[in-house]
């Protein structure tokens, strides 16, 4: 069973209440009081609305109307015929039909207009969407505000991030609210409204502009202001989009900031600094190159680079210079720069060069130099001097070389007479010429002491002189170093006696073999004894040597007057004496502990010295073991 709705229900009782009134007034003009005046003009308002409610249907209550009236006709007859009665039954259909037809007409087209409507709104709905997505897909907050009250009436994704979110529209949020937490319009000098500046010259706008978040952070931003104009040209709402340009700033300040560094590091370095591009036009220079050349910056910039070169040396400057042009660059290059006052200076350069995009082409070149014109003159005059100091090497080494074999000679002559002189002295000691006195006897001691300290000395200069000259030998075998500081002891005992000093030994037993040359180690041990001897006034000399590791380690120490300690690095050189008051007080050449050395470094050993001023001095010596 069909159910109908409230309205359709209401319809239905409105055309009873029609049909029943209709059906009344018939009945009391027909069969009353016996008219057909008025009556039929009645059933024309259920029809009508029959028809526009319910359009076909409503020719159902036309054709009934129709039926009743016909039917009223054949039970009470009157003065019309049965034909104007169907006339009108007639009447009742037609209009029934055409007010049915028109309504369906209505209906249809009013369903068309719906369609169309709904059609046209999901068009609408989608282009906003679309536009709407188009919008939140750019980047940069954009809104669209409403010049009368600022209002926002659109925003976009990034608009709404900006506001953490929170949609403009739907909080009523003014742009000054959005974009800078503030309850009025921009109005001071330094932040401008760019708004009010679209709105009085009609014409979009792009402005640098200072935006605040809702945590009141400072940002940036870079603003394209766009007007809407009505049908009268009149703006009545503006599209703002801004862009954050606070890294770029940053980054432009720090660009800026380095640029300013860069220029001034150029222009106050100490050395010359030029710039020139591909046509050798100047195109920078910086304080000091100035001072090189006398000019002034004006004076150089856009000038040819050929100004600065001296005629003498121009070809082979731009020759350099075309090298840098194809790429090359500069290593410590001499070129000579012609100065203002017609003064030539040599200058040493480096160059770097700078390319355009394709990292092919040479846009310009950077050169960087050190002014060496005085270093150059003194090399010239270092280069005649060295020439001259090599001439008196020369003539020295052959002096040396003269020297040495007048030592050598003179070392020969000298010990020839004094072996005679030692021999004869031996067999006066000896008694063998006749009974000496106590005075003789000293005095032939003080013969021999003396031509000994002669002896040694010849030694020393003798080997001095093959030492130098390359030519020095040496015997080594095995060799028990006790035998040699006993040997070495007992020659310098006399010595020792006469200086009121007593020699101790301290040798450990069975002590390993060295391979050795006796005779310089002799000479060694001798040189050492007789220094302690000399250098102490009182106590006692001791001679010691044991194992040591790989080595034995042979150490000499005497009570004596000792050193410092700055005097001990100077002890093994050639000829050193100590101090002045030391050499005038106990003599000597100075070679002793010097050809001491370098007998000990032949033997592949190290010799250096302890002492302290005042407490003695050790002078200690190491030497490898025999290997059999």
């Amino acid at each position: 069973m069909k159910v109908f709705d409230i309205k359709e229900q209401h319809k239905i009782i409105i055309i009873a209440i029609l049909l029943v009134i209709s059906s009344l007034l018939v009945y009391y003009f027909h069969f009353i009081l016996k008219i057909d005046v008025i009556f039929t003009h009645l059933f024309y308002v259920p029809i009508v609305l029959a028809g526009l409610w319910w359009s076909r249907k409503g020719i159902a209550v036309a054709v009934f109307l129709g039926i009743v009236l016909l039917i009223s006709h054949v039970i009470s007859p009157i003065a019309t015929s049965i034909w104007a009665d169907a006339m009108r039954a007639s009447m009742f259909v037609l209009v029934g039909i055409i007010v049915a037809t028109l309504n369906q007409k209505r209906l249809q087209l009013l369903d068309e207009l719906r369609s169309y409507s709904e059609l046209l709104e999901y068009r609408v709905e989608k282009r906003t969407n679309e536009i709407r997505n188009l919008i939140d897909s750019i980047g940069d907050p954009t809104i669209v505000v409403d010049i009368s009250n600022f209002e926002i009436l659109l925003a976009n994704k990034a608009a709404r991030d900006f506001n953490n979110d929170q949609h403009p529209v739907e909080k009523s949020l003014h742009c000054y609210e959005l974009n800078h937490q503030r309850d009025s319009p921009c109005e001071t000098p330094d932040e401008p409204c760019p708004l009010e500046k679209v709105i009085a010259t009609k014409a979009p706008q792009r402005v640098m502009h200072i935006h605040h978040d809702r945590e009141g952070n400072e940002s940036f931003v870079d603003i394209v202001v766009t007007p809407i104009f009505d049908k009268n040209g009149e703006v009545i709402q503006i599209i703002e989009s801004s862009r954050d340009i606070t890294k770029a700033k940053l980054t432009e300040k720090t660009l800026r900031e380095t640029s300013d560094y860069l220029n001034k590091l150029i222009d106050y370095t100490n050395a010359p600094f030029i710039v020139w591009n591909p046509n050798l036009m100047i195109t920078r220079v910086n304080h000091a190159f100035e001072q090189l050349t006398g000019y002034t910056s004006n004076e150089l910039i856009d000038k040819k680079l050929n100004m600065l070169f001296p005629d003498s040396s121009m070809q082979e400057i731009l020759n350099e210079i075309n090298r840098t042009l194809n790429g090359e660059h500069w290593e410590l290059v001499e070129i000579p720069i012609l100065r203002k006052d017609g003064t030539i200076r040599l200058i040493l350069w480096n160059s770097a060069n700078l390319y355009d995009e394709d990292d092919k082409t040479v846009s310009a070149i950077i050169a960087q130099g050190i002014d060496i014109t005085e270093r150059k003159e003194a090399e010239e005059s270092l280069k005649k001097y060295t020439e001259e100091l090599i001439k008196i090497n020369e003539e020295l080494k052959s002096l040396d070389k003269m020297k040495d074999e007048f030592l050598s000679n003179v070392s020969h002559e000298l010990k020839t007479p004094l072996v005679s002189i030692e021999g004869f002295s031996e067999v006066i000691k000896n008694e063998t010429l006749g009974v000496l006195n106590e005075e003789q006897k000293k005095a032939i001691d003080t013969v021999l002491r003396n031509a000994n300290r002669l002896e040694r000395l010849i030694d020393s200069v003798l080997y001095l002189s093959i030492s130098q000259s390359g030519k020095m030998k040496y015997i080594f075998k095995p060799v028990q170093i006790a035998d040699v500081i006993d040997h070495s002891v007992l020659d310098m005992l006399p010595q020792a006696k006469n200086h009121g000093l007593v020699i101790k030994k301290e040798v450990t037993d069975n002590l390993p073999l060295i391979q050795a040359d006796v005779d310089r180690l002799m000479q060694v041990m001798i040189n050492l004894i007789g220094n302690a001897i000399k250098f102490t006034l009182s106590g006692e000399i001791k001679v010691s040597a044991y194992e040591d590791k790989n080595d034995l380690h042979i150490a000499v120490s005497d009570t004596g007057i000792g050193m410092s300690q700055d005097l001990i690095g100077n002890l093994f050189k050639r000829f050193y004496q100590g101090d002045a008051s030391t050499k005038r007080k106990y003599g000597g050449t100075g070679l002793g502990l010097y050809i001491s050395k370098l007998i000990v470094k032949a033997h592949n050993g190290k010799i250096w010295a302890e002492s302290e001023k005042g407490a003695g001095t050790t002078i200690h010596v190491t030497l490898p073991k025999y290997q059999s």
